[in-house]
């Protein structure tokens, strides 16, 4: 009985509401009705009246009997409604019970209900019963609330959790990127259909909207317009409820993290038959944590660029979200809301990599090595959510730097975004607007770094170029200063107004129409003297310019020249500029014969080296003779290499590579005993004559066998004079004789011309080749003697031991050499004999650790090594190229005592030498070390150090 009365109550209630709304919408059509038909009443009632037209009259006064007739109705529901209010208040039958008990004790000590004071007190009598039956319902409800969120709470359960570090792994172990993406994103497209055609869905759907009904307010107004809000609890249809058996039956919703990063792979166009990429391998680099898309293929279209790199947006996307909402469920306009405001707010990340800008413990602050260490560090841990490509230069001594970053495609900004809760699809405007103001974010962040990667930097140049195509163009062009830079407030770069704002007290080359960049003419280049001083490439040979105390422990000398290892380096200078003259005159004018050969000897005039004097003299004679063409390209080439012992080398070597070695031979022994007899590049007590491959073997020549070295030694008393290189007989013999030579301390090192160690290395192959192994030992040696750490003359030494049979002696050199070695194709080459000297002596183990290396240090070894040695899977030996694990490979290789290469002292060595020549700004010996650094490392960060170090003034022009 109870609840049949509140249920009547709450249907009075419903259709008094009802009313309400209904008497709202007659009130505004009457007003439009008498808006619109009373003034052209107006006109019809005056044409009637002075136009003596009837049948205006007539329209006039149907008009505003129609007004009359609609107000007359609205006024007369207005009264019924009343009536029945009264009604709702008093009738018994439509109240409930506890309102009945409460009107019935009312009527007993009120006599006059009528009266405004009676009528309200009944109205609250009667508004307090309601709220008890109510709290007598709400108990009811809230019991049936309770077992809908557990019924919702179920249905969470049956999303399925998307394993990120997982799906990472798979994406980083698989050569090929694509087939891993393609198949990830097949497999949650179809859990997503089979979710989507689930009745679990249904249910799903079904309680989220009683849910979201389950609770709705009822307004009562009483006699003094005042309103009462009641709860109205709605019945939960049982219909609502999951099914028993579709909890368990059920397939498991893709998390909507996984959905979101399907969408965006297929967006991207990746999957599309009309993109060819041959490989895509996908790697995470350490100091980002970010994903990156490495393509093998060189000529990819337009297309094919823009479609990996969205793909890459795509997968750091991912990353993003899922590190801000940490597992939790969120919707496509939640996502997109914080991407947007991650892009906006990049200039932040400045804050987060500052701490590990600027010198590293034990390093000197302020240097090239620092600066440019922590410019080219800063461009890979950015976590930007698109790829970041700078080039840079710095120059610490005038506090200056420049960059240069290639702008974002506006095609790989988000297609859509939202308004007002609704996707809005993104125009080309729209998208090139988005990458302007990342791009003029994104010089500010770059700026950021620059200023923080030392205190001497005082201007930050900063160039934006769009690439398209074949053509590039500039964006921005802006000198940053200390002074002002320091006042930004990097908060404010949120804001996409004010960001011209701040960019206009830097007074930049910039134009922007429409919140748009566009092409502008770029107002600095890279390659200028402010950012890359000339003196930098200075000839070593001629190079005084004195060493700090760390940088002389490093190299093992004391000035720059020290380090020189082109002995015609003078002579290349010299040919820069006779050319530079010929090109000078025959703007002016024809020159005749006579003309260059007066200039070549002018040239050489005044010069103190005698290979200058001698090397134009030559030219000159060769010119009047007719025996080189007068052409510029053939003087420069005859004033470097045209002496008789670069002629006969270059033709002994096209002879051995066409294998024609007794022709080879038959050339250079004539010049060889010539040489000997005249005892041109023999040590003596004074002089001592080397080669050096590169400036690393000068160095590491001069670290151990220098005249700094020996002082060391001598003043620390460590009479040892064969603790500087391993206990073999030739390294002991040699180290003996480099002490000695340097007793005197009137000792001066030579260089040997090139083209004498290829003679020297051409007659040890020839003989080899002609099995007389003897004397190829000999000349092997004599080339070890003038380049004592070069790695190609100690592989030929080695490879003579080996055929001579004298493998004992071959694997102490080997030793030797691994402990000082570092070029990958010299170590590769090392271990590959190794290898084959374990297999001589029945080594298996260590033979398979030596193959292991030498492989891993040049792949394309292991064609070679099945040829060679003949393995073969049919005589049941193991296979030698299996992996081993890294603990296994180097327990065996120093249980045969075998080094481990390159070892720590050289790999120190080098970093040490790519710090020391950067500072020193000797960038010709700082280019050598940096990329021997990146190919030991694979860092990327190296990387872009290498890429900071311009290249030679005449070179960059």
């Amino acid at each position: 009985m109870h609840s049949n009365s509140t249920n009547g109550y709450k249907k009075a209630i419903l259709k008094s509401n009802y009313e309400r709304f209904y008497m709202k919408i007659t009130k505004e059509m009457c007003i439009c009705i008498s808006v619109i038909f009373l003034p052209g009443g107006l006109l019809f009632l005056a044409d009637a009246l002075f136009g003596q037209n009837m049948i205006c009259g007539y329209i006039a006064a149907l008009g505003y009997g129609l007004v009359a007739a609609c107000w007359i109705y609205y006024f007369a529901s207005i009264n019924n409604k009343s009536t029945a209010n009264n009604e709702l208040i008093t009738a018994p039958s439509t109240m409930p019970t506890n309102a009945r008990i409460a009107s019935t004790n009312t009527e007993h000590t009120t006599t006059s209900p009528n009266t405004s004071a009676d009528r309200l007190a009944t109205k609250a009598t009667t508004v307090a019963a309601a709220k008890t039956d109510v709290k007598d319902s709400s108990q009811v409800h809230a019991r049936q609330t309770k077992a809908l969120a557990q019924q919702i709470d179920l249905a969470k359960t049956k999303i399925e959790s998307f394993d990120l570090d997982d799906f990472t792994s798979k994406l980083l172990h698989t050569a090929d990127g694509i087939a891993a993406l393609r198949l990830f994103a097949q497999d949650v497209k179809d859990k997503r259909a089979l979710w989507d055609s689930s009745q679990f869905k249904r249910a799903t759907d079904r309680l989220q909207n009683s849910l979201s009904a389950s609770a709705q307010k009822t307004v009562i107004c009483d006699e003094t317009g005042q309103e009462t809000q009641l709860l109205k609890l709605s019945t939960l249809s049982n219909n609502a409820y999951l099914t028993d058996d579709s909890p368990t039956k059920s397939p498991q919703k893709p998390s909507c993290l996984a959905w979101f990063l399907v969408r965006e792979l297929m967006d991207s166009g990746i999957f599309s038959d009309q993109i060819t990429l041959t490989e895509m391998r996908i790697v995470r680099p350490q100091p980002s944590n970010f994903f990156y898309i490495r393509t093998s293929g060189k000529n990819l279209t337009t297309q094919a660029l823009r479609a990996v790199e969205k793909a890459e947006v795509a997968l750091n996307a991912t990353l993003i979200l899922a590190e801000h909402f940490q597992d939790k469920e969120f919707t496509q306009e939640q996502a997109h809301a914080v991407l947007h405001k991650y892009t906006n707010s990049i200039a932040h990340e400045l804050a987060r990599i500052k701490p590990m800008l600027g010198k590293s413990q034990g390093e000197v602050p302020n240097t090239e090595w620092v600066v440019r260490r922590s410019i080219a560090y800063a461009v890979e841990a950015l976590r930007l959510p698109y790829r970041l490509h700078v080039d840079f230069r710095t120059n610490v001594a005038d506090g200056n730097v420049a960059l240069e970053f290639d702008t974002t495609d506006a095609h790989v900004f988000p297609d859509y975004d939202f308004v007002n809760h609704l996707p809005h699809k993104n125009s080309a405007s729209d998208k090139k607007c988005l990458a302007s103001a990342y791009t003029l974010r994104l010089a500010l962040l770059l700026a950021g770094v620059a200023f923080a990667s030392s205190d001497r930097i005082e201007h930050v140049w900063i160039a934006a170029r769009k690439k398209q195509n074949s053509n590039t163009s500039c964006l921005l062009s802006v000198d940053f200063d200390k002074a002002r830079f320091l006042t930004i407030d990097f908060d404010e770069l949120c804001d996409t107004k004010k960001l011209q704002d701040i960019y206009h007290q830097f007074v930049p080359e910039i134009h922007v129409s429409d919140n748009m960049l566009h092409p502008i003419e770029q107002t600095f280049s890279l390659d200028e003297t402010r950012f890359c001083p000339s003196k930098r490439y200075d000839v070593l040979l001629n190079n005084n310019t004195r060493l700090s105390k760390e940088q002389q422990r490093v190299f093992g000398c004391r000035h720059a020249s020290g380090l020189a290892i082109e002995e015609n380096e003078c002579l290349e200078k010299l040919a820069a500029r006779v050319a530079e003259k010929l090109a000078r005159e025959e703007t002016a004018g024809t020159l005749s014969c006579s003309d260059k050969v007066q200039i070549i000897l002018e040239c050489g005039k005044n010069e103190v080296d005698p290979r200058i004097t001698e090397a134009c003299r030559r030219c000159a004679r060769k010119l009047i003779a007719a025996l080189i063409p007068d052409n510029t390209q053939a003087i420069t080439e005859e004033l470097i290499s045209g002496d008789t012992l670069n002629q006969i080398a270059k033709q002994a070597i096209n002879a051995c590579n066409n294998e024609a070695y007794q022709q080879a031979l038959d050339l250079l022994t004539p010049v060889y005993t010539d040489i000997e007899k005249k005892g041109s590049y023999r040590d003596t007590q004074t002089v001592k004559w080397r080669y050096f491959n590169n400036y690393i073997d000068r160095a590491l020549y001069n670290s151990k066998y220098g005249r700094i070295e020996y002082e060391r030694r001598c003043k620390n008393r460590e009479l040892d004079k064969e603790a500087l290189l391993p206990h073999t007989h030739t390294a002991r013999e040699f180290m003996q004789h480099e002490q000695q030579m340097w007793d005197s301390h009137r000792v001066s090192l030579m260089l040997v011309p090139d083209a004498y160690y290829e003679m020297l290395l051409g007659l040890s192959v020839c003989t080899a080749a002609l099995k007389d192994y003897k004397k190829a030992v000999t000349y092997a040696y004599k080339l070890v003697n003038i380049a004592p750490v070069d790695g190609q003359a100690h592989i030929q030494l080695i490879k003579c031991l080996i055929a001579c049979e004298r493998y004992d002696q071959a694997r102490n050199e080997l030793i030797d050499f691994m402990r000082y070695a570092y070029a990958p194709e010299s170590l590769a080459l090392a271990y590959y004999h190794m290898a084959r000297l374990e297999m001589i002596k029945n080594h298996k183990l260590s033979a398979q650790a030596c193959f292991a290396c030498a492989v891993h240090f040049m792949p394309r070894l292991v064609a070679q090594l099945h040829a060679e040695l003949g393995i073969s899977q049919s005589d049941g030996t193991e296979h030698p190229f299996s992996m081993m694990d890294t603990q296994e490979l180097i327990s065996v290789l120093k249980a045969y005592n075998i080094p481990l290469a390159p070892t720590p002292e050289i790999t120190s060595f080098v970093l040490e030498g790519t710090k020391a020549s950067l500072d020193a700004e000797v960038f010709p010996v700082a280019r050598n070390f940096a990329t021997l650094l990146g190919l030991l490392s694979g860092d990327d960060v190296m990387v872009g150090i290498i890429r900071s170090i311009e290249t030679r003034p005449q070179e960059g022009e």
